[in-house]
Formats: structure tokens, C-alpha cells, sequence
């Protein structure tokens, strides 16, 4: 747990520009005026940028970096929801993105259009699955049994030994297990103290509070698998960081009376603080940022 901490602490103060000032290997790939929330590279150098669209701009969310331009990726259909359009087949609004272990580019779209705004039920919140090859949409894994109003599908992350992949909902706490063969998904450990944790987020030394004066919380955020699939490590963006056995949490995917008792496998992992992201090398040294 100390190491952890420590390179947690490493990581928050380290910059990227005093980074490059020590190691010359460090070098500016993409200079971009437009906030990011997400880069994805392939093994043969494509780069997929995620346009967190905080800033009021307006154009496609996830598209390609082609040299100095960049292209609405897979197309711009895609990325040109308005409420005249279906929702579930357009990007409502992507909050993160990743290169699955298939080599597909995987989206997960929230389903509301905007921070705070209610999520369209059924059809907004789904898992997007683009083939890098034909550059088409492969396969959509609707979430809408498993996402609620004021859910927020964070992010995902795979258990290539089960089929099986995690995510956050960081707006209803709880993890989400989904079946990537069937496309069932089942919602485990909501509103439990793994997932929605005790503090409200902080940031520069201190507490944030919605535009109502109360205390702003993020829930169940962060997460990873660890390279032997073995552990489900996961926290509320306010930070303390758990874990749980993925044998523990995928047998609940099938039995209803282990469900019931889940949260007697979560463990306490790191007094970690409030966070945006997390990384792990191979012996899981996991960074929180």
C-alpha cells in the first residue's frame, strides 16, 4: 500500500513539461486547442483522440489523427447526435474510450447529452465496438437495463480468461459486469462503500460543491484488471482504492445468492486521494493521475 501511495503522490506532481525537461525521450506528439479525454494507439500507429467537449465546442467526439488533421472517426454520422436523431446509433455522449484486447476500438457512450442532464432511457447508454479494419461499427452492447437516469458509464476495462468485461457507474455507484458473448449485463455492489465511498472529491486542497452548494461526489471511477485477471481493483474518483477476486464477481454474474453477499470479497487496497485516471505496468505499480 506504501508504494502505491508514494507513486501516487509521484505521479500527481510530476507535469509532462517537467518531465520533458528531464528526459529527453519525452517528446510533444499532439499539440490540440480542444480539451482531450482519451487517446487510443494502436500497435501500428493509429491515434484516436477523444474530445471531452467540456469547453462549449461543438464537432465530432471521438475522431482520427491523420498527420496535422484530424478526421470524425468512424464517421461523421456518428458523431452528429441531436434529439432528432437515434440515440442508438449515434455517439450521445462518449466518456471514454479504449483499444480492446480484439484489437477493436471501444467506446462507451453515457447516453445523456450533457454533463448533469438525464440519461435517455433505454437506447443512449451502449458500448460501441469499432472494427479498425473496415472501419465500421461492429457490434453495439445496449446498456440500458443496467444504467439508470442519472447513471455515468465511466469506463471499461476486459477479463480476456471469462469473456467477461467491468465497468464504473460513477453517477449510481456500482460496478457492471458485462458478458461480451451474450451481451447480458448485471449491476453488482450499488450504493456500497467500495463504490461510492465517503468523502466528496478535492482538488488543490479543497472540497468540491455543485452549482447547489452541496458536496460534489463522483462514484465508482478508476479501474483495472491485473495482468494475471485475477483482481478487480476500483475506486470512487474521491479516492480509497478497492479490490475485488474477478472469480468472486463473476460468479455472481450467474448466482443470485453470492450477489447478495459481494461485499464481503471487496478489500480495501490504497488510502488513494481524488483522482482522474489510473495506469499499471506488469507488475501492477499502479498510477493514479
Amino acid at each position: 500500500m506504501a508504494r502505491l501511495c508514494h507513486i501516487a503522490a509521484f505521479c500527481a506532481l510530476w507535469s509532462i513539461s517537467a518531465l520533458a525537461q528531464i528526459d529527453p525521450r519525452v517528446e510533444t506528439a499532439i499539440v490540440t486547442e480542444t480539451p482531450i479525454n482519451g487517446v487510443s494507439t494502436t500497435p501500428d500507429g493509429r491515434i484516436f483522440l477523444l474530445y471531452a467537449r467540456v469547453d462549449g465546442s461543438t464537432g465530432p467526439t471521438i475522431v482520427e489523427q491523420i498527420g496535422n488533421t484530424t478526421e470524425a472517426y468512424p464517421n461523421l454520422e456518428w458523431n452528429s447526435y441531436n434529439s432528432t436523431k437515434d440515440p442508438a446509433t449515434h455517439f450521445v455522449r462518449i466518456n471514454s474510450q479504449r483499444i480492446g484486447p480484439d484489437g477493436h476500438l471501444w467506446a462507451v457512450d453515457v447516453g445523456s447529452p450533457a454533463f448533469g442532464e438525464p440519461v435517455i432511457l433505454p437506447e443512449g447508454p451502449k458500448l460501441v465496438v469499432i472494427d479498425l479494419e473496415s472501419n465500421e461499427v461492429s457490434r453495439i452492447y445496449p446498456m440500458g437495463n443496467v444504467t439508470l437516469a442519472n447513471s455515468l458509464l465511466d469506463d471499461i476495462r476486459f477479463n480476456p480468461t471469462t469473456n467477461k468485461a467491468y465497468l464504473t457507474d460513477a453517477g449510481v455507484p456500482a460496478l457492471i459486469v458485462l458478458d461480451l458473448a451474450s451481451g447480458e449485463a448485471r449491476r453488482f455492489l450499488e450504493d456500497d462503500i467500495s463504490t461510492k465511498g465517503s468523502m466528496p472529491i478535492s482538488a488543490e486542497g479543497r472540497l468540491l460543491h455543485s452549482p447547489d452548494g452541496s458536496f460534489q461526489f463522483i462514484y465508482a471511477d478508476q479501474l483495472e484488471v491485473s495482468p494475471d485477471a485475477g483482481w478487480l481493483y476500483y475506486q470512487p474518483a474521491s479516492g480509497g482504492m478497492y479490490r475485488i477476486p474477478t472469480k468472486a464477481i463473476d460468479q455472481a454474474f450467474y448466482n443470485s445468492s453470492m450477489a447478495s453477499v459481494l461485499s464481503q470479497y471487496t478489500e480495501p487496497y490504497a488510502l488513494t486521494p481524488s483522482t482522474g485516471k489510473a495506469a499499471e505496468d506488469s507488475d501492477f505499480s499502479t498510477c493514479m493521475y
